[in-house]
């Protein structure tokens, strides 16, 4: 278990809102499919457990990894060949104790690394020493580089046919002769430098706030821009001149880009074969039909121009928006272990276009729907209960009652009576993060998300202007969408109460007190709690003491966001297969394994106790003198304030368990119900139309819209 700054947890909150806005032992895994070809991968083993670094080379049919291992605890870089069996063998270096990146290979077959030596006191003063490092298959030749800024630290490196260095910084672009004299240098943020299929060294760079490919023009000591990308790459597997394409990888995909129309095509995704994204270490192009994959073992990804059937398993929907590491996780696991089931995932967010960003949960809905294309379905990120209410998901406790390994008992109780409907449960989730608003207990008072004349009244008791820290209308009504939907929406009868007085003064107040004014002026902070640590952060902000509260109608001091949240569709022909996987998620060791890469409060109460038990847990040591010291788990951060974390006392972990217990509602929305208040409670907000006005536009197009899905059920 680990922590994390709490900051980045409502960074995911912000990131969601901005979507909105805009020899060895081998297992195969199953391919991706295409209308012409498929990709599969088949997975070895390593002979020696290394931490990868993203710095690999290909050559001669062996891959040239930068990576570290310990040694009597400490962590010591050095340089790796991988044959086909993937046997691994180190690369003596001449400089044991130095730091490596930036690998690369040139013409002659001669393997080239950047070598960094720190000067200094990390702790303090510092300068890099950097350095070329020649490695021809017998000896070495090191090659000292001279930069601008000594504390730069080199990102990228590139040998070009013709033996000129091309290294970058995080704003320079250096190009040196073989001697490593300098020839020119271009002030820009490159992101990644490599060579075309023809030998052109290129580099992706940020320029003028826009994404650009350019070529580095040695001979003329100039970059020239080839085109303007649409989106960020990092990571160029190929690039074609000829054909104008661009070959690249993400952590969801392998994709190409056709530089002639800027149109983006997709090989395979890494879900598809069976792959974390996010553990990728390094991806290699072989050729247009082979891939190589280092993440903690290798897998070798291949093309086939016929679409396999795999007949002795059965395929399961599982639909879902985003990439969410959690989930994606499980089903690789999942997959790469089941041999009679297997789960295909579709990842609707790939429907939305520059046009229209909410394609993808359009179409998601239209299959839900549907009820023929997805046996299970995350509702992590979109409200489920327009589906559940019309008898489109299963009730999951016939099948959480009749099983032998966990039962009703073991989630958390308000958690389980968050998920139910109407005495059903239509969802299962491992875990989740507490949504609240914090501020001083002086002057909140007791605020659970009460009435607005609550709100307005301790308001004026604070002289405090803004109701909440930089809160620009979209930022409210986003807000709006996700603590109260359910409140003004009754989904059981498809019936609406926007146009209630309770409404229409939520947006007046929200209006009046709305301002771009920084968290420290501001009444209350919006705040994602991730685990029991985090607590002590604010009781440094507020040393008068810690209050929280509701937003405003909400009816709760708390909400839950789910990290995720799955149901299995009511005419899947396969909800007991459906269910094996569900379940794995209410299981207690599967979430304590998630907590050691995640940050949330798990279901189940006792992964909840052990994670409890963990933050109480002080470890400490002993300093030169003997004394006994209590050691950290970990540094907060929240603008200019920085946090050191201990261990937890019972009060907090009290607090935390006061908050799960009371919260009474799900932090999530309705795309559809979202996109309505946005367009009508802006007009608002810009001083078109009156609340009265925006309630009633916001009422009668969420009933068209309740009355539309009903219709299509």
């Amino acid at each position: 278990m680990r922590h994390m700054p709490n900051r980045i947890f409502l960074f995911s909150f912000l990131f969601l809102f901005a979507i909105w806005l805009s020899g060895c032992d081998n297992e195969d895994g199953q391919a991706a499919q295409s209308s012409d070809y498929s990709y599969s991968a088949s997975f070895s083993s390593l002979s020696e457990e290394l931490n990868f670094t993203p710095n690999s080379t290909y050559l001669d049919g062996n891959i040239y990894v930068i990576a570290d291992k310990t040694i009597d605890g400490a962590k010591k870089d050095g340089l790796f060949a991988i044959d086909a069996n993937t046997n691994i063998s180190e690369i003596e270096m001449n400089d044991n104790d130095s730091k490596y990146s930036c690998i690369t290979t040139d013409s002659d077959g001669s393997i080239w690394l950047v070598q960094l030596d720190v000067i200094g006191d990390l702790d303090n003063e510092y300068t890099y020493e950097s350095s070329l490092v020649k490695y021809d298959g017998e000896s070495q030749q090191r090659y000292p580089i001279q930069l601008d800024d000594t504390a730069d630290y080199i990102t990228s490196l590139v040998i070009d046919q013709n033996e000129n260095i091309i290294i970058s910084t995080v704003d320079t672009v250096y190009v040196f002769d073989k001697n490593c004299n300098e020839l020119f240098q271009c002030q820009t943020a490159p992101l990644t430098m490599f060579l075309s299929e023809g030998g052109t060294p290129c580099v992706i760079h940020i320029e003028d706030e826009e994404y650009k490919l350019s070529k580095i023009d040695v001979g003329n000591k100039t970059i020239n821009q080839i085109t303007e990308l649409s989106n960020i790459i990092n990571s160029v597997l190929s690039y074609d001149e000829a054909d104008e394409t661009l070959l690249y990888y993400d952590n969801n995909a392998v994709s190409r880009i056709d530089l002639s129309n800027n149109t983006t095509s997709t090989l395979f995704n890494w879900i598809d074969v069976d792959i974390l994204g996010s553990s990728i270490s390094s991806c290699i192009y072989v050729d247009d039909d082979s891939f190589l994959v280092l993440a903690d073992e290798i897998a070798n990804i291949s093309k086939t121009e016929s679409k396999p059937t795999d007949v002795t398993k059965q395929e399961l929907v599982l639909g879902t928006y985003g990439d969410n590491e959690p989930l994606y996780s499980q089903i690789v696991s999942y997959n790469r272990s089941n041999s009679d089931i297997r789960l295909s995932v579709i990842d609707y967010s790939q429907y939305n276009t520059t046009d229209n960003d909410s394609q993808g949960y359009i179409r998601m809905e239209q299959d839900i729907l549907a009820g023929n294309v997805l046996d299970i379905i995350d509702f992590s990120t979109i409200s489920s209960e327009p589906y559940s209410s019309m008898g489109l998901l299963a009730d999951l406790y016939p099948y959480l009652d009749s099983d032998s390994e966990i039962s009703r008992d073991d989630i958390v109780d308000n958690v389980l009576e968050l998920l139910e409907m109407d005495n059903h449960l239509y969802e299962a989730t491992p875990g989740y993060t507490i949504m609240s608003f914090v501020g001083s207990a002086s002057e909140l008072g007791n605020l659970s998300g009460g009435s607005v004349a609550d709100y307005t009244e301790a308001l004026k008791r604070s002289n405090i202007e803004a109701f909440v820290a930089d809160a620009e209308s979209s930022l409210l009504l986003w807000l709006i969408s996700n603590y109260t939907t359910n409140n003004f929406i009754d989904w059981s009868k498809l019936e609406t109460n926007y146009e209630s007085e309770n409404f229409i003064q939520l947006l007046t107040f929200l209006e009046e007190t709305m301002g771009t004014t920084g968290e420290q002026e501001a009444f209350l902070r919006h705040i994602a709690l991730p685990d029991f640590l985090e607590l002590q952060y604010y009781q440094q902000v507020y040393p008068d003491g810690v209050s929280f509260a509701g937003f405003p109608e909400s009816g709760s001091s708390a909400y839950l966001n789910l990290l995720i949240s799955l149901s299995i569709a009511s005419d899947s022909d396969y909800k007991e297969e459906a269910w094996e996987f569900v379940r794995l998620f209410l299981i207690e060791e599967n979430q304590i394994n998630l907590l050691n890469s995640n940050m949330f409060f798990p279901s189940n109460s006792n992964s909840l106790k052990a994670l409890s038990d963990y933050n109480m847990h002080q470890e400490t040591t002993t300093d030169n003198q003997g004394n006994e010291i209590e050691s950290s788990k970990g540094t907060t951060y929240g603008g200019d304030s920085e946090v050191t974390l201990y261990a937890a006392n019972q009060e907090q972990i009290d607090t935390i368990y006061n908050l799960i217990n009371s919260a009474e509602g799900i932090y999530r929305s309705n795309s559809n119900v979202t996109t309505i208040l946005y367009e009508e409670g802006s007009k608002f907000f810009a001083g078109e139309i009156t609340a009265v006005d925006a309630a009633n536009l916001i009422d009668q197009r969420v009933l068209e819209y309740l009355n539309s899905i009903n219709l299509n059920k």
